[in-house]
């Protein structure tokens, strides 16, 4: 709780309006609504516990990491889940080098025996 509280004090500090350099009220009033837009964002419901189903907010995934019903270590939400058949970025420029190679001989090879 104290973290919300925290958060909560920056947001009212964040909402001044007494600044006189317009630069830092723009600065300021970003900060506000970045805190605003992560506070609602925190309290969405994102996804649902792989254990026991029950939904799950951006809190449980982001602060305390573990399901509120069940207990269980949400980290595993956080991580890319490996495709079974799925190209990499990496691989996807692999093959087109390949690929690549590939056509350049076939072409090399039509060319000398056309000439």
């Amino acid at each position: 709780m104290r973290k919300f509280d925290r958060i909560r004090g920056n947001l009212r500090f964040a909402g001044r309006t007494d600044f006189t350099h317009p630069e830092a009220r723009e600065r300021e009033e970003l900060t506000a609504r970045s805190y605003r837009a992560a506070a609602e964002r925190i309290r969405q419901e994102l996804a649902s516990c792989p254990r026991c189903r029950e939904p799950l907010r951006g809190s449980d995934l982001l602060v305390s990491g573990h399901c509120p019903n069940c207990g269980k270590a949400l980290s595993s939400l956080l991580t890319p889940v490996p495709r079974a058949g799925r190209l990499e970025g990496g691989e996807y420029l692999a093959l087109l080098g390949a690929l690549s190679g590939v056509v350049g001989l076939a072409l090399a090879e039509s060319g000398e025996s056309a000439g």
